[in-house]
């Protein structure tokens, strides 16, 4: 008792304190052993400082990590395996290792991340030239600066047919998102837009995989929004086209307009290409638009022509509507002339189709109309 007393008058460093002790133990009871003989106690090696200390806080994240000992040590004992450096995920952060006598530098490859958790690990492998290894692996943290975490945002994918048969399940996946960090993630599906009529819902919003059936020919939108449990992704989007017969163009005016029985484009029921010395007239809906929430959406289809020469009509049906959307045909303003109108109810993609004819042969077109609430033209 005397001698533990004595020698822990010596001790200010915590790890010291909790190895030396272990050591005195064995000493005492070797000597109690001994009822009063003398031993030859062998050297141990002895962890005397270790930078940043342990339960350090606001730490650089460029800092290099130190460990010094009461003795140089047997380099060949200093390797990752020894002595290595985790995040709080308890992965070995890539660093550099070096030796300078009693003191081992940790260099890490890049910086540290903001206002995380490290824990410098030492095992009981490490060992001295001359006083032998450590009694005991040891651990100590430290917490970098910063008020919020480093983290790089994860990514969304979808993966999945972007041109399908009417009827047919649509199976999407989003297996390829991924997290920089290698975190998990959670998934956030939706099915911003389908074709007017439609009853397609999702078979899972937050499952990695989902399903719908694409019950009518047109365009469907998909998005999907990843998290890592601390930032939601960029939304990635997918655009279906449910077309008769599937696998060809990803045009889908001239299905839409033949969906909705408009009555400017009954002709497009006939497959019409052209007749005899007749040229089919051109549709253009114009460019895509990307609007406000509450902005009335003009189109202008006046770029359309006939190389006949012949005067062309108009008419404009929707061929797809937002989610949630209650817009029909009867909702577009001057749905017979080239320059038409609406406004969206809710946000997402609206695709409209453009038909025009000469009376004998016809030409379609579409534009989409992408409408998101603060959006700036």
């Amino acid at each position: 008792e005397a001698l533990s007393r004595a020698t822990r008058s010596h001790i200010s460093h915590p790890l010291l304190e909790t190895l030396t002790m272990r050591t005195l133990s064995l000493i005492l009871a070797t000597i109690i052993a001994g009822c009063g003989t003398s031993v030859t106690v062998e050297p141990i090696l002895q962890l005397v400082a270790i930078s940043p200390g342990g339960g350090a806080a606001n730490v650089n994240v460029d800092t290099n990590i130190t460990a010094t000992f009461s003795t140089d040590l047997d380099e060949a004992t200093v390797v990752g395996s020894n002595v290595y450096l985790m995040d709080l995920r308890e992965t070995t952060v890539d660093t550099e290792i070096s030796v300078d006598g009693a003191t081992i530098t940790l260099d890490p490859v890049e910086d540290l991340f903001l206002s995380e958790d490290y824990t410098l690990v030492i095992t009981s492998s490490i060992a001295s030239m001359t006083d032998g290894a450590l009694l005991a692996q040891v651990q100590s943290s430290f917490r970098t600066t910063g008020d919020s975490p480093q983290n790089d945002l994860p990514v969304a994918e979808i993966s999945g047919p972007s041109e399908v048969a009417p009827d047919d399940l649509v199976e999407l996946s989003g297996a390829n998102s991924f997290d920089p960090e290698a975190g998990s993630l959670t998934y956030a599906w939706s099915l911003d837009s389908s074709p007017v009529g439609s009853t397609a819902v999702l078979s899972s919003e937050t499952e990695e995989d989902t399903s719908f059936t694409a019950d009518l020919e047109g365009i469907y939108l998909v998005s999907l929004v990843v998290n890592d449990g601390g930032q939601d992704s960029d939304v990635d989007y997918l655009e279906i086209t449910s077309v008769i017969g599937g696998g060809g163009t990803t045009d889908t005016g001239d299905t839409g307009i033949t969906d909705t029985g408009s009555t400017d484009t009954g002709s497009a029921d006939t497959g019409s290409t052209g007749t005899g010395s007749n040229t089919a007239p051109v549709a253009d809906a114009g460019a895509d638009q990307a609007v406000v929430l509450g902005d009335t959406v003009s189109m202008d289809g006046s770029d359309s022509y006939d190389d006949d020469g012949d005067s062309i009509m108009y008419g404009w049906t929707f061929v797809s509507v937002a989610t949630g959307s209650a817009l029909t045909d009867t909702d577009i303003s001057g749905v017979y002339t080239s320059t038409p109108s609406f406004t969206p109810d809710v946000e997402g993609l609206y695709v409209l189709g453009l038909g025009v004819t000469d009376g004998t042969d016809y030409g379609t077109d579409s534009i989409a109309i992408t409408v998101a609430s603060g959006f700036t033209n």
